[in-house]
């Protein structure tokens, strides 16, 4: 994904989308739209 950030302003995080300290340092309430992606369906919808 090198480059990406030029095109769209971009916060990428890649870590536990289930735990809350997580979400908060990634401004999880400033932004827009948010890609859950595991190997689990559940786990995805939850975040």
């Amino acid at each position: 994904m090198q480059g990406f950030e030029n095109f769209i302003p971009t916060n990428l995080k890649a870590d536990n989308g289930l735990d809350e300290e997580v979400l908060m340092e990634a401004n999880i309430d400033e932004i827009e739209t948010v890609l859950a992606l595991t190997n689990d369906d559940e786990d995805n919808l939850m975040a």
